[in-house]
């Protein structure tokens, strides 16, 4: 191990600065009903809208634990963002797909993330930002759980 280099906590540090700038966003103050992590996933629904998504692929996607995610879909079906459908094949099975009120959600949280993305690409050329993103893949990857 290098001295005095901890890329975990640097991690650590560098997620918290992010989500302390997402939670200070205009848009998370406007729409208290909804945290992050839902803010996340209803972003991930508008961007596979043309697909069926189940709730184990949610949790896939984020590393989440069934209930929790079970807990976050009922919040947002609650305030009208989801709805969840079981298709004529399988009714064991729910599709959860966007309303119109929850793309519309999307859409301004979009813009605010598209600003933060930006203001964060500027801080690298091209070539430092593939370094930078191909290094987090091998993080991502060495700490997944076998």
């Amino acid at each position: 191990m290098k001295e005095n280099i901890r890329l975990g906590f640097e991690l650590k540090k560098t997620m918290s600065a992010f989500s302390k700038r997402i939670d200070h966003s205009y848009f998370m103050y406007t729409h208290p009903e909804l945290s992050q992590r839902s803010m996340f996933i209803l972003n991930y629904l508008f961007y596979h809208q043309n697909e069926v998504v189940y709730q184990k692929d949610i949790e896939k996607e984020f590393s989440v634990h069934k209930s929790t995610i079970s807990d976050l879909i009922s919040n947002m079906e609650k305030h009208g963002y989801l709805l969840r459908r079981s298709p004529e094949s399988d009714a064991r099975y729910r599709n959860i797909e966007l309303t119109d009120s929850g793309k519309e959600i999307v859409e301004g949280f979009k813009k605010e993330l598209d600003k933060i993305e930006l203001e964060l690409q500027k801080q690298f050329t091209n070539e430092e930002l593939m370094n930078f993103m191909n290094n987090l893949i091998k993080i991502r990857n060495c700490l997944k759980e076998e």
